[in-house]
């Protein structure tokens, strides 16, 4: 068993098998669950404001190296873009993104991307050169054309382009004839 421990400004990691300390100070400590049960945590090294997860054994699983896992904006997290049931976790590392396996480390998308969000069944959002398009896990092209941005709904994807959004299959085809002229900007 391992707890949260907070002294003001820095967290720790606390073993109470040990009755000692883990891998401290961090910055930035946020517990993950699945399935209402904890199983780690996502954590931010204090000096060199990296990234890491520990699992509640206090057993790394990703080394402290990335720049973030999930979404951060502005130094403070979002959202994780984890898929509990799949155990993938979006990363930074130099610039780039990948998505990695939470509990083994291993990568399942290479860290070349621009930008990348965890589809639906499977899928992956990934931006490189200002645009979007959808990919599997083998990071071949299941939709063929870019967008500014795509939301995944199972097979329905909400994609935006040009100052419209519009509704397409995951070939790219129409479902719904109307385009819906953007008002509020989605970023």
């Amino acid at each position: 068993m391992i707890a949260l421990i907070e002294d003001g400004k820095k967290k720790v990691l606390f073993s109470y098998n040990s009755g000692q300390s883990i891998f401290e100070p961090f910055d930035d400590m946020v517990a993950i669950k699945n399935n209402d049960k904890y199983i780690g945590f996502i954590a931010q090294d204090y000096s060199t404001r990296k990234y890491g997860y520990v699992d509640t054994r206090g057993l790394t699983k990703l080394e402290i190296k990335y720049d973030a896992l999930g979404l951060i904006y502005n130094d403070v997290i979002l959202d994780r873009t984890f898929n509990q049931d799949e155990d993938k976790i979006v990363a930074s590392l130099d610039g780039k993104y990948g998505v990695i396996n939470l509990s083994t480390g291993k990568e399942i998308i290479p860290f070349k991307y621009d930008n990348i969000y965890l589809g639906a069944n499977n899928t992956y959002i990934v931006k490189s050169a200002k645009k979007y398009t959808l990919v599997n896990a083998k990071e071949e092209k299941i939709l063929e054309n870019e967008y500014d941005m795509i939301f995944s709904f199972n097979d329905v994807l909400v994609v935006s382009d040009g100052g419209y959004i519009k509704i397409v299959d995951t070939k790219g085809n129409k479902l719904v004839d109307d385009e819906i002229s953007i008002v509020v900007d989605y970023k």
